[in-house]
Parts: structure tokens; sequence; C-alpha cells
């Protein structure tokens, strides 16, 4: 079963004394330093194995806005993970005010990590004939279909000899029912629909705008909204908002091209440039720019928001 943290070699040893196979996953194999001294340590590691990597992918404007995102819940939520802390309990507020566009340049550009960069890792380490690339993971509102083709190509394509469990797998009748980790991802997914709201609502709290100490994150986008809903504006629309700098959207753009066409090289579906262009475009003007709370918050109506929090 996937393991949440590396297997030791001992394990190692003592799975491949068995004959069976045995299945690693963690985020850890991701954020490995991509230099020679990991690369040797992870070939000698495991020289008695046939490795095979599996690697997910997204176009980098469909995944970046999940890991802003990730970025920016660490403190938003209880142990749990459920529940939203209060405003005034949030740690490192400084850290939580970063736009998607200074995230990018200097969390992502610095440090990269997506998909195309794993891939060259291991490629190079194991060999390209030995890394399978999977299209998108499961789509929760696709019926099960999503889940089904997951499963399907990961049984069918990246397990060595499951040729049984390959055949088994496509007669699996399409039965959808939402996961434990699903139920507990919807704190989570709030905050991914309301990032602007949450820049806004932490802007805020740091000026001191709200003085009442158990408002909670939930309370003030509920706020926001109600004024939004009284200005007929969707939060996408607000102004102003900041954008990528041509050097991060030209480079963007360029990484995106490149990693479809080694990540998608013989896939069904490798996107045609102008479909990609009109996707990342739409991204450019959405999910990959930020409203800027400053600015916004200069005005006395925006302020008064927040004041009537407290």
């Amino acid at each position: 079963e996937p393991q949440k943290d590396l297997f030791s070699v001992s394990e190692y040893d003592k799975i491949h004394a068995t004959g069976k196979n045995a299945i690693q996953s963690s985020e850890t194999l991701s954020k490995i330093s991509p230099n020679q001294f990991a690369k040797e340590k992870l070939a000698t590691l495991l020289s008695k194995w046939e490795v095979r990597v599996v690697i997910g992918y997204k176009p980098l404007y469909e995944w970046l806005p999940t890991m802003y995102t990730q970025a920016r819940k660490k403190n938003a939520f209880d142990a749990k993970g459920r529940d939203f802390k209060v405003l005034k309990s949030r740690k490192k507020i400084s850290s939580q005010l970063k736009t998607f566009a200074a995230f990018l340049k200097n969390d992502f550009m610095v440090k990269m990590t997506d998909s195309l960069a794993v891939y060259e890792f291991y490629a190079s380490t194991f060999g390209a004939e030995n890394v399978v690339v999977l299209e998108n993971g499961p789509d929760s509102e696709d019926g099960g279909k999503g889940e089904k083709k997951f499963l399907a190509d990961f049984m069918c394509r990246a397990i060595l000899a499951a040729n049984t469990a390959c055949e088994q797998v496509k007669k699996i009748p399409i039965k959808r029912r939402p996961t434990a980790e699903e139920e507990d991802a919807e704190a989570f997914e709030f905050l991914e629909s309301k990032l602007d709201h949450d820049l806004l609502v932490m802007t805020a709290t740091a000026q001191n705008l709200i003085k009442k100490t158990t408002v909670t994150l939930k309370s003030a986008v509920e706020a926001i909204d109600a004024k939004l809903k009284d200005l007929d504006v969707a939060m996408t629309d607000v102004q102003p908002r900041i954008s990528l700098s041509k050097e991060q959207s030209d480079w963007l753009w360029n990484r995106t091209l490149v990693s479809e066409e080694i990540l998608r090289k013989n896939s069904e579906q490798k996107k045609t440039q102008e479909s990609l262009r009109s996707e990342f475009e739409q991204a450019l003007g959405t999910t990959l720019q930020s409203v800027d709370a400053t600015k916004l918050l200069e005005s006395p109506m925006w302020q008064e928001v927040f004041h009537g929090l407290g």
C-alpha cells in the first residue's frame, strides 16, 4: 500500500526477498534535490529492482493555482484541517499576503518541482523508458469515469507484469463515492475558490482593520460576498489586480509548451498549441492573477466591511 514516508533500505530488502512488488507513494519523491548525489543514492538503493516511476501531469496553468493554495493554507485551518482558525490566531501573516505573482517568482521559479522537473530527474536516473506519465487524476464530477480511467492506466501501464489486475480493473462498474480525504478537504476547496477573499481578509488583519478576536475566515468571506452582491460584481472583476509580469508570463508559457511536448508526447490528450494558448490566456486573466488587496483597502467602503466585523 502507499506509504506516508519512504521505505528504509531494510524494508526494501525484505520486500524484495518475497518476490513481491513494492509500491512507494510519497510527496517526498517529488521533492528530492535533483543532483548527482541523489541520483547515485537512489540508483544504489534500488539496484535490485526493476523500477517504474509514475508521474501525474496537468498543464502548469492548471497545477500551479493548486500549489499556490497549498502554500497559503497551512495556517488557515485547525489541526484536523476541517475548521478555520480565528484570524487573530493565524501566524506568519506576512507569508499569507503573497499574490500569485509573488509566489511564482519567490517560491516556484526558484525551486521548481513541477512534473517536468520530476520527470527529468527520474528519467536521467532510471531511464525515460521506465517513467510513466499518467494523465489528470480522478474527476469528482464525472460520475467516476475519470477515477476508473486513472486506475486502469495505473494498473495497465505503471505496474510491471500486472496483466491480471489490468484486465480486472477494466471490468469494474463505475461507482463513485466521496472518500474520507475528499470530505476532509472541504475547507481546502473553500479556500481554493476564495483565494482573493483570503488575501483581502489577511491584509485587513495585518492592517488591524478587524478588531474582534473571534472572527473566522469564513465569516469574513461571507461579509465580502455580501458587499460584492450589493455591488453586483464578482471578486474576479474587482479592481485593481496584480497580474504576472511579461517575464513571468513568457517563462510560464514556454515551460508549458515544453512540458506538453515531453510529457504528452504520444498521448491522445496532447493539446494543440492553439488550444493551450487559449486556456493559458484564460488562466492569465483569472487564476494566475490576484486582487491588489493593499490598494483596495485604501477605499473607505472596503475598510467599513471589515470594521463591521468587530
